[in-house]
């Protein structure tokens, strides 16, 4: 009876299933880290509550009415010698209204909504910061995984060369056209690539867990990365920078700040100017509730109140000092900001040239060791090459094929390091990087 239980519950149970294994394009990964990423969420709610402050900003314009009812009933003592009530009123009954209208505060009434929206326009430029770096991160962790599962596969074709090799020396040693060195040179050279290949193994497992987190998708079992290291036309990438150049969104927002600050200074040097407010009330007071009705018992009053501001112990002066000096501070910085983002874009440039030239050299390379390894092993079969030789020309085969690899990462990586440096968009170098995948490299 109780295994029957434990096989009714077992079957009762559901299984707990990971989510799947999903395949992602790099733009599928932008898009995905753009609706999910918890930094872009925190910056969307920023400016929902900088819209609101400017909303909550704007109120101060219009009239504060407030209303007011007051009700109040007395008892006098029996025993008491004096007049019942003291001679007021035993019930008194009051309804208000009081109105307040600001008709002039030296600029802080505009000021406040100003600096409120300019506060809005500093926080959506903050959004699209960190889409810019998001979008950066994704690039970097998509192309990684990429670059390692390329590696893997020429450290796999790598070893299963030196397996044919060690076959061949072995048959050439038991044959004693060979020399047992050989078969040790080549038990070495496999025992090497070992610890290559489980590094590049963790490395892929590593990037795919960087990709995961930044699209806040953990949940999935895996993530595959579908696309190639691309690698588009120099004519091409000139022609866009030329079409898409923008100022940094860090120097437009700087400049905003700046704004900002203006109207800050405003609202705050207004409280050592005078103003003027509209003040108001209507009221009705009687002894009988039934009353509060009745025209009669109302009364009312306007005015006009002026404030002005004669001494305050010289704090105005302080204060205009002060925000000179932080304005100044502001100006200095901008001035800082524009040397290093100028910096930054020669830099990019500068690395994205050095890229290039280290890509067109590996790539000739790589193309020159694969001939030669497919010589060398029609040679080798032969016995025209030693097995040192042999050796040789598949480790630098090896060597060539991975800088090639790393080269073409290197110049992803300083082409989206060129694309942040010159403003342009990094959705264009998305889109592109998208549109130019080989059909062979889509099919995983």
């Amino acid at each position: 009876m109780p295994m029957i239980l434990v096989f009714i519950v077992a079957l009762a149970t559901p299984p707990a299933y990971a989510a799947p294994e999903e395949v992602f394009t790099i733009a599928k990964a932008v898009d995905r880290a753009f609706e999910r990423n918890p930094d872009i969420q925190n910056q969307r709610q920023r400016i929902i509550e900088s819209e609101s402050s400017a909303s909550q900003a704007l109120s101060h314009v219009f009239p504060n009415i407030s209303a007011k009812i007051t009700a109040n009933e007395k008892k006098a003592a029996v025993n008491n010698g004096n007049a019942t009530f003291g001679g007021e009123p035993y019930n008194q009954y009051i309804g208000q209204i009081d109105i307040t209208q600001p008709i002039y505060a030296a600029g802080a009434l505009t000021s406040a909504i100003d600096a409120a929206k300019k506060n809005t326009e500093i926080r959506e430029f903050d959004l699209e910061i960190t889409k810019r770096d998001l979008t950066l991160g994704v690039l970097q962790a998509f192309y990684s995984i990429l670059l390692n599962e390329k590696l893997l596969g020429i450290y796999q074709e790598a070893e299963q060369i030196q397996k044919e090799s060690l076959a061949i020396s072995r048959k050439y040693q038991q044959s004693g056209r060979g020399q047992l060195i050989d078969v040790y040179q080549n038990e070495t050279q496999l025992a090497q690539l070992v610890p290559k290949i489980v590094r590049t193994e963790n490395q892929i497992k590593a990037s795919e867990h960087l990709l995961a987190t930044l699209l806040h998708s953990t949940d999935i079992s895996q993530i595959h990365a579908k696309g190639q290291l691309t690698i588009i036309d120099r004519t091409q990438i000139n022609r866009i920078f030329e079409q898409n150049k923008r100022e940094r969104f860090e120097l437009t927002r700087h400049a905003r700040q700046i704004d900002e600050f203006r109207f800050n200074r405003t609202l705050e040097m207004a409280s050592n100017y005078p103003n003027l407010g509209l003040i108001g009330n209507i009221a009705r007071t009687t002894t009988d509730k039934k009353e509060l009705t009745d025209a009669n018992s109302t009364s009312w009053s306007i005015g006009l109140q002026l404030t002005i501001p004669i001494f305050t112990g010289l704090s105005s002066m302080h204060q205009r000092s002060i925000l000179s000096a932080q304005e100044a501070q502001l100006k200095y910085q901008e001035v800082k900001l524009k040397d290093q983002l100028s910096l930054e874009e020669i830099q990019s440039i500068t690395d994205l040239n050095n890229a290039e030239t280290m890509l067109v050299a590996s790539q000739k390379a790589a193309n020159f060791s694969r001939k030669a390894l497919l010589e060398a092993k029609k040679n080798y079969r032969l016995q025209t090459i030693s097995p040192f030789q042999f050796l040789l020309i598949s480790q630098s085969y090896l060597d060539a094929q991975s800088e090639n690899l790393t080269a073409k990462y290197n110049y992803l990586t300083s082409l989206e390091q060129c694309f942040v440096a010159l403003g342009v968009p990094l959705s264009v170098l998305v889109d592109l990087l998208e549109n130019n995948q080989a059909p062979e490299a889509l099919e995983k």
